[in-house]
């Protein structure tokens, strides 16, 4: 496979990680009011226990959960575009 692939590849899927988690976005949400983008599941345990955002530390005295559907789609693409895409669980920050 050529490198340039790989690199890209790595790259979008980076993109594609919840920050909590590391995998792949399945139900990608934007918490209001800090416009950060998580997989619900794992942002609704976070604020269960803390009231901060996970990536700003900005104190919410409220908030919103709003799907991305857009990038819900994006992913799904992706996903039927590439196959070996669905193999890959993690990739690890450098």
């Amino acid at each position: 496979m050529d490198s340039n692939y790989s690199i890209f590849q790595q790259k979008l899927v980076k993109l594609l990680q919840c920050p909590l988690s590391l995998e792949i976005f399945e139900d990608p949400v934007m918490l209001l009011p800090t416009g950060q983008i998580y997989d619900r599941k794992f942002i609704q345990m976070w604020l269960n226990d803390k009231s901060t955002c996970p990536n700003t530390n900005i104190k919410l005295s409220f908030y919103h959960l709003i799907p991305v559907y857009i990038l819900k789609d994006v992913i799904q693409v992706i996903a039927n575009t590439f196959s070996e895409f669905n193999n890959i669980k993690n990739v690890k920050n450098d």
